[in-house]
């Protein structure tokens, strides 16, 4: 156990001064104008509202992102102003999340396939390579983390018979906390869970009494902000609501397949609120939840209208959440596209051995991209679950050492 600790405390500190690192070398932390992100974190800190997101205008209260990261920011920015001491406060935040995320790895690896060594070569892989850019104007790093920091808790709780219920609602305050942050978390949350009961055959008493405290706990997290919106917007939004200007924007005559091929043909300046100040009128005009309504009904009627067109955009889109353009981006697409292939190569010994984590792996994979393949694609939205493919990926690195 010592050695352990030992070994995932060199991670942390290896990660953390990589991450510093690149830092160093790039010299963007990416904390500017043109961040929903950082508008909304301004908006709290200065106003006090949860408003105003996009650049080309200010459209008011919104629900175009969970609340939890934005929060956390303007915390930062209350403490520490809006200047030097909170850029610093917000880059060591993610380099921090991204450090723990490769100490983390080797632990998270044992609980699924009984063996550590798959995400210590896979922790080693992230810092060598790098994969993870530092963007504090996302949250996608400590998602990463937030849910590595679940599997391992929701395994250990799961496991122990007494006090189930009680158990039950520990793991939900995290799954509370992690909607919050991101709710497409849940596509990596339930199969994890599943497969944790699955694997350790759980009596069904014990996970309808552990069920039933997750399900309470998450609701009750979750729940101020439901009423927040509802009472804001008139429409039941559990945390967020931008799925109609997402889709609209990439699911139109304009769109492409890619953030940066967006921005060089002047989609987003076209057709995206944060960009686009006619939409950002149209938008304050109408208000955010009916906007959002008519850009979804836009976008669905588009699909039934050109559907090659966009089962084109999104063959693309799927390539790419695996294999990212490298423009924009460098050696960070190109070290995804290294981590891809070899998860691939890691995730078909495991279903050829017949290992039961290749359910989860499987599950995880189908799920959690199925929302981003109808959106313009950006790498970012790979880091919540690259933990996955990182230790699929040690699995063949591992093997390589036998």
């Amino acid at each position: 156990m010592s050695n352990e600790r030992a070994l995932a405390a060199a991670l942390f500190v290896a990660a953390f001064f990589g991450a510093l690192l690149q830092l160093a070398l790039n010299r963007d932390a990416a904390l500017g104008k043109g961040f929903e992100t950082l508008a909304i974190t301004r908006s709290l800190a200065h106003n006090g509202t949860f408003a105003d997101p996009f650049l080309s205008a200010p459209t008011g209260p919104t629900a175009h992102l969970p609340p939890l990261y934005p929060f956390l920011l303007a915390i930062l920015m209350r403490l520490l102003g809006d200047g030097p001491g909170f850029a610093i406060a917000a880059m060591v935040l993610n380099v921090a999340a991204q450090a723990l995320n490769a100490a983390l790895l080797p632990a998270v690896s044992r609980r699924l396939l009984g063996d550590p060594r798959p995400g210590i070569y896979g922790a080693a892989l992230s810092i060598i390579l790098p994969v993870f850019q530092v963007f504090p104007a996302r949250e996608a790093v400590l998602s990463a983390t937030g849910l590595l920091l679940f599997c391992l808790d929701s395994a250990r709780q799961m496991e122990r018979p007494r006090r189930a219920a009680w158990r039950g609602a520990r793991v939900g305050l995290w799954a509370g906390l992690l909607i919050m942050l991101n709710p497409a978390l849940i596509a990596v949350m339930a199969p994890w869970l599943a497969y944790v009961a699955w694997r350790d055959r759980a009596a069904i008493h014990h996970l309808v009494r552990f069920g039933s405290g997750l399900v309470l706990a998450a609701v009750l997290v979750c729940a101020p902000w439901t009423v927040r919106n509802y009472r804001q917007f008139g429409k039941l939004l559990p945390m967020r609501d931008n799925l109609g200007l997402e889709l609209y924007v990439a699911n139109h005559d304009l769109s492409k397949p890619s953030f940066a091929e967006s921005r060089r043909a002047g989609v987003l300046d076209a057709l995206h609120a944060n960009t686009s100040r006619s939409e950002a009128l149209e938008l304050r005009r109408m208000g955010e939840a009916a906007y959002n309504q008519d850009r979804l009904n836009r976008a669905k009627d588009w699909i039934r209208r050109n559907p090659g067109r966009f089962a084109r955009l999104t063959a693309a889109r799927i390539a790419q959440f695996w294999f990212p353009l490298p423009e924009g981006f460098g050696w960070y697409a190109y070290s995804l596209w290294i981590v891809t292939a070899l998860s691939f190569a890691g995730f078909a010994w495991l279903a050829w051995r017949r290992a039961p984590a290749a359910l989860f792996v499987a599950a995880a994979w189908v799920l959690y991209p199925a929302i981003y393949y109808m959106h313009v694609s950006l790498p970012y939205f790979r880091y919540p679950t690259l933990w996955v493919s990182l230790i699929c990926a040690g699995v063949v690195l591992a093997s390589v050492r036998r």
